[in-house]
């Protein structure tokens, strides 16, 4: 995929170009501009986490297709998937804005602008909140049992919500107090996430006394769904890519404090999701080759498959110092989700999409950091959280409604740049063939996104049912219904600053 950067100037350059960009689509330069090009590489390396995606997803993979599906859909469904980066960065490039997807569908939008802005900023929003949620409570099922793995304690439900609510409050005032910090967190994180990776793959693959066959690993399929066709359990195949790479849009809503966004913005989206993809693969191989007893793995007592295949596989010593490298990957990853969320809501706030948008958009003036839109997300995490509560089934409801909502979100303007065509004035990041990349981001995940709303059991009960279609579909009713009642009224698009108002409030901070 061929693309053309051009970028060129001194620091000093850099920054009052980065001033006047902003300026340009009538924003003021209202948060820090701290974030170097490795930085915002980071961020959506974090949150597309292989470290917490594949761990979640891996024991649903083993009984919903198998180690064949699973390697095969990773395989070629990554380099279908990769265009959607390609296309965002691409838009991202031309409105480097705080909220990113919303602005660029107003901005995109050649008829009912609002309504399509409306619609991207909610889905987005919601995908977003649900799936830190989700991250946040696997993390504390991970946590639970890794802890009673060595000490003999089983947690309890509410004992476990409670690590839940724990973490996501101190990723909350982490965000909120210490923005240098996370910065700076989320650069560790890239050296985590590879390193933490290759010594699982280099561990599991010189280690243990026996290894799967190739055979095994590419042609065995599974389907303990309670569907009897095996195609539709190929068709969940894809879903452990999917919520893997939720979370690309990061560094378009980190953009506003990104220097020379419109480059470094865009190249964090199509590099995260390469080097996502990349690790992915070989993490995925290393543990599909190690499975020692597959039954017994899908089922362990960690609730976290690659968990109990270290621990079949590797020497104890060993695997009690590599499982704690999958908690961190999964911390680093919450840490980057709250912090993209929090500037969803900030972005979107300027424009007064949300209820108390006053309060989103606002700054705590000693940080220069969204502390009540941090808040405000971490707020309705813990609400989603409350579904665990009616059954695991809810939580992994939770899981499926951020990638159908997140990609959804993403898809949305990458359809509108399509029909604009030769309108659309593209930034330095430019697509040699932006119609073959976009048709293709848009039919992906089209087809995915529709799979992820599929039940995952059979036969099904209201306990195990997979909640996300109604969830999705009330949501989507609900925003709608809003919009027709006072919406419409409310927001009027993207906000556009006077150049009197956007030096007072530069002036002001």
């Amino acid at each position: 995929m061929s693309t053309s950067i051009e970028t060129a100037g001194a620091p000093a350059e850099i920054a009052a170009a980065d001033r006047e960009t902003l300026h340009e689509l009538g924003i003021p330069q209202e948060l820090n501009r701290r974030m170097t090009g490795f930085g915002a590489f980071a961020v959506p390396l974090s949150t597309t986490s292989v470290l917490t995606g594949i761990p979640a997803m891996f024991a649903f993979s083993m009984v919903t297709g198998g180690p064949a599906a699973l390697v095969w859909a990773w395989v070629i469904g990554g380099p279908l998937l990769l265009c959607v980066p390609y296309s965002m960065a691409e838009i991202c490039s031309a409105y480097p804005a705080s909220g990113a997807l919303y602005f660029w569908s107003d901005k995109l939008a050649t008829k009912h602008h609002r309504i399509a802005s409306w619609i991207t900023a909610w889905v987005n929003g919601i995908g977003q909140v649900a799936g830190t949620s989700g991250a946040a409570y696997s993390m504390a099922l991970f946590l639970g049992a890794y802890i009673g793995f060595k000490t003999g304690w089983a947690p309890t439900l509410h004992e476990t919500f409670a690590m839940f609510l724990g973490l996501l409050v101190l990723a909350g005032l982490v965000n909120s107090f210490a923005v240098r910090f996370v910065m700076w967190l989320n650069e560790i994180s890239v050296w985590v996430h590879v390193v933490v990776t290759a010594a699982i793959v280099i561990a599991l693959a010189f280690v243990p006394a026996h290894h799967q066959s190739v055979s095994f690993v590419t042609t065995k399929l599974v389907n303990d769904t309670g569907q009897p066709y095996m195609g539709y359990a190929l068709a969940l195949a894809p879903l452990t890519l999917l919520y893997t790479m939720t979370g690309l849009d990061a560094p378009g809503h980190m953009s506003e404090e990104t220097q020379q966004a419109t480059v470094n913005a865009p190249k964090a989206m199509v590099r995260s999701a390469l080097w996502t993809w990349l690790l992915g693969l070989a993490l995925i191989l290393a543990l599909l080759f190690a499975i020692q007893n597959y039954n017994g793995e899908a089922a362990g007592s960690f609730g976290v498959a690659p968990a109990s295949i270290m621990v079949d596989a590797l020497p104890n010593w060993l695997a009690t110092i590599l499982i704690p490298g999958l908690l961190v990957g999964t911390g680093f990853c919450l840490f980057a989700c709250v912090t993209a969320t929090s500037r969803q809501f900030f972005g979107a706030g300027r424009d007064s999409v949300y209820p108390m948008s006053k309060y989103l958009h606002s700054t705590w003036r000693r940080f220069r950091s969204p502390v009540f839109a941090t808040w405000f997300a971490i707020f309705w995490m813990a609400v989603l959280g409350l579904a665990t509560f009616w059954s695991y089934y809810a939580f992994l409801g939770l899981t499926a409604l951020a990638s159908a909502g997140l990609f959804g979100a993403y898809i949305i303007p990458v359809f509108l740049r399509l029909k604009a065509g030769d309108q659309f004035t593209p930034g330095p990041f430019k697509l040699r063939r932006p119609k073959l990349v976009g048709t293709v981001s848009v039919a992906f995940v089209t087809v995915f996104g529709l799979v992820a709303l599929l039940p995952t059991t059979w036969p099904i009960t209201l306990h195990d049912f997979n909640w996300a279609p109604v969830g999705l579909g009330g949501v989507l009713l609900l925003v709608l219904a809003w919009y027709a009642i006072g919406g419409r009224r409310s927001y009027t698009g993207t906000r556009q600053f006077t150049a009197e108002q956007i030096a007072e409030i530069e002036a002001d901070l």
